[in-house]
């Protein structure tokens, strides 16, 4: 999502689905970096590893000065 606003960070969000949400969401985030998925975009990104398992969430997350 591109901030409209300077002040604000722009986010990015990469999801994984299943049983280890504690390694997933990892995984997660370090895809978004990898794969540079922030490319682009100028300024502060905040970057969102989620994982989920039916009921059981999990995020984490990284700001990235661009």
């Amino acid at each position: 999502m591109e901030s409209l606003r300077p002040d604000h960070p722009h986010i990015v969000i990469e999801f994984k689905q299943g049983e280890d949400t504690t390694k997933l969401k990892s995984q997660a985030l370090s895809q978004i970096k990898e794969k540079r998925y922030y490319a682009g975009l100028q300024g502060k990104v905040l970057c969102l590893g989620v994982a989920h398992n039916k009921k059981k969430c999990e995020i984490m997350s990284e700001i990235v000065d661009e």
